[in-house]
């Protein structure tokens, strides 16, 4: 049957908010992830590109060929980044600077361009995020759906260890594994961060590849002979990755903040937004790197939200309306 002209247009509408919404929100994740991704060319204590007695030099500052800062300026032929301080390069300007063209966000306390850490600092976020759900995904769907489309052993495997992960706090096992890892590093947030969110991600994979075993499109292909393998790779895990997006999203924004909060505290990364906000809470400091780093957390977790939200509310709609009438 065919549904009234309102419903059509309620659909449409809600089509229409879910991609603008989407797309708003991977827009600003974006403009926060290239940056990130680019730093070096934006803010670095050795130029791009350089010709030296040496020879040519090509982003030095990734590479360490040479000391940052060594004889750059009397390189016969250099092109510089916008700003020309790392996030670790103590400025000649001193601490607590105010805001100038050479320091358009001014300096920490340290005497650090807050700029310069400002853009690394997006990148310690989005890459432990970025590393941790990949881990996560990858384990939590494998165990996930092996648990859930044959049960048995497999489901009891996975029980144990999901019920000890589900014991421990995120924060407590990753300032667990921070404070073990000496000097911390985004690849130790990353694998404290995994070995607790894959277990919420097996356990929501299990639950929707249960509740698709029971759907006319499953059992007919398993009526037709469709082998235990070939069903659940082409016909229930595809229909069970929408809540996993949406999860994935929802963990990228908690891991942003978990991974600020352990800076805070001063058990995180070195150059991240929590140590910026740290430092500007200081009775002395200016408060541009608080405002900064505050600003850049609600931007990156804000759109987060927003995709997952729209992605959330596409998935219950399709569930909704998957059993109504045509």
């Amino acid at each position: 049957m065919i549904g009234p002209p309102h419903s059509h247009f309620s659909r449409a509408r809600r089509r229409l908010g879910h991609a603008w919404r989407i797309r708003a929100g991977l827009l600003v994740l974006a403009l926060v992830a290239l940056p990130a991704l680019f730093a070096e060319l934006l803010a670095a204590d050795a130029p791009i590109v350089a010709q030296t007695p040496q020879g040519w030099a090509l982003l030095p500052a990734v590479g360490r060929a040479a000391p940052a800062g060594a004889g750059w300026d009397r390189a016969r032929f250099a092109i510089w980044p916008v700003l020309r301080h790392g996030p670790n390069t103590a400025s000649a300007a001193g601490p607590h600077a105010a805001a100038t063209w050479e320091h358009p966000l001014g300096t920490d306390g340290a005497g650090r361009d807050v700029a310069a850490r400002l853009i690394y600092g997006a990148r310690g976020a989005l890459g432990a995020a970025a590393a941790a759900l990949l881990a996560a995904l990858l384990l939590g769907v494998v165990a996930g759906a092996l648990a859930g489309h044959f049960g048995g052993f497999w489901d009891e495997l996975l029980a144990r260890p999901v019920e000890l992960c589900a014991a421990f706090p995120p924060v407590v096992v990753a300032a667990v594994v921070l404070v073990a890892w000496p000097g911390g590093s985004v690849g130790a947030l990353a694998l404290a961060v995994a070995a607790v969110r894959w277990a919420e991600l097996a356990r929501l994979v299990r639950a929707e590849v249960i509740r698709l075993g029971a759907a006319d499109f499953v059992l007919g292909a398993r009526a037709v002979g469709c082998s235990p393998w070939r069903l659940l790779a082409r016909h229930v895990l595809p229909h069970a990755m929408g809540p996993v997006l949406v999860s994935l999203m929802f963990g990228m924004a908690s891991t942003v903040l978990l991974e600020a909060a352990l800076s805070f505290l001063g058990i995180g990364l070195d150059v991240s937004w929590g140590s910026l906000i740290a430092g500007g809470l200081a009775p002395s400091a200016r408060p541009t790197p608080l405002l900064a780093a505050a600003a850049a957390l609600a931007v990156t977790v804000g759109a987060s939200y927003l995709v997952a939200d729209a992605l959330g509310e596409n998935v219950d709609g399709r569930v909704a309306t998957s059993g109504g009438r045509r």
